[in-house]
């Protein structure tokens, strides 16, 4: 059965102040939405909801017609990628990456030095992580992307600190993943290139 995500009329509140008011969405595999909007309008809020990690006020979410509230997402169908990077600074970025491997229940796509390898991070595998730059971190949160196969990403400004060659790395991941039927939604300041079909959602 083909992958489908359904928002109906989400709205979101943080410390009793409306982020996300009355919102709706309907994705199904090969779709790629780029999220928009000025810091402040609820980006990051509304990929935590829709990752299950903040209940919303208001509204539904539904992965393949479940609702993700009453059954949450299995660890198989969800890469979420924070902008908080989500590494641990005193280890390197082989140990971040085999232990996140070793506590997911994820289906594996690539070995660890396989996934550091294609974000040209295999001579730096055995840094750790707080001397890398902070180009070298966001590749190497992304390398999770190579290294689970997940129906749906969640992408958190992915292309932050990222140089324009790192960037053409990351677009080319996106629109793989939609060719091969996935659904990306992609939060980010900045215009990237897709050669995949493409909705703008913007927050104000």
């Amino acid at each position: 059965m083909p992958n489908s995500l359904e928002v109906k009329n989400l709205s979101v509140e943080r410390s009793n102040r409306g982020i996300i008011k009355d919102l709706s969405l309907s994705l199904a595999g090969g779709h790629l939405v780029h999220l928009k909007g000025a810091n402040g309008s609820g980006k990051t809020t509304f990929l935590r909801a829709l990752a299950g990690l903040i209940d919303p006020s208001h509204g539904k979410i539904f992965w393949n017609k479940k609702n993700i509230n009453e059954r949450p997402f299995s660890q198989s169908c969800l890469n979420y990628v924070s902008h908080s990077l989500g590494l641990a600074e005193e280890l390197t970025t082989l140990e971040n990456l085999s232990f996140l491997r070793a506590i997911s229940r994820k289906t594996l796509n690539k070995t660890v030095e396989a996934s550091l390898e294609a974000m040209n991070l295999k001579s730096f595998q055995d840094y750790r992580v707080a001397i890398l730059s902070a180009g070298q971190k966001q590749r190497a949160s992304l390398a999770q992307l190579l290294m689970f196969n997940c129906p749906l990403w969640l992408l958190d400004e992915p292309f932050n600190s990222l140089d324009t060659e790192s960037c053409g790395v990351i677009e080319s991941l996106i629109d793989d993943h939609i060719s091969n039927g996935g659904i990306a939604i992609v939060a980010s300041h900045q215009k990237f290139q897709s050669s995949t079909v493409q909705k703008v959602v913007e927050l104000k």
